[in-house]
């Protein structure tokens, strides 16, 4: 297996990870729409652009470099860092705005 084809099949299993997380929301009443939405709109919208840029034909995987393969991923990581980040800072302002009361 290329290290091209290893790299997509590495996406195609964040993408089920995805929706099978997006469908236990669903099923769960939908308790966090946010979720749902940086999902749909700024994960898999990152993913799908990885994903056209490792199938795209003219691209050279072996020729590009470590930085060109890993960057659109590291964009990928850095927007759930983000989010991961901004959940955190929220759940100790309000534990501490509860203690605090």
């Amino acid at each position: 297996l290329s290290a091209q084809m290893t790299a997509l099949l590495g996406f195609v299993d964040i993408q089920g990870q995805y929706d099978k997380r997006v469908k236990k929301l669903f099923e769960d009443e939908l308790v966090c729409p946010d979720e749902v939405k940086m999902i749909k709109k700024e994960y898999m919208t990152q993913l799908n652009k990885c994903m056209a840029e490792f199938m795209n034909g003219k691209l050279k995987f072996s020729e590009m470099s470590r930085l060109q393969r890993i960057s659109c991923t590291k964009e990928l990581r850095n927007a759930m860092e983000s989010r991961m980040g901004k959940l955190l800072q929220f759940e100790l302002e309000k534990s501490l705005n509860e203690i605090e009361q």
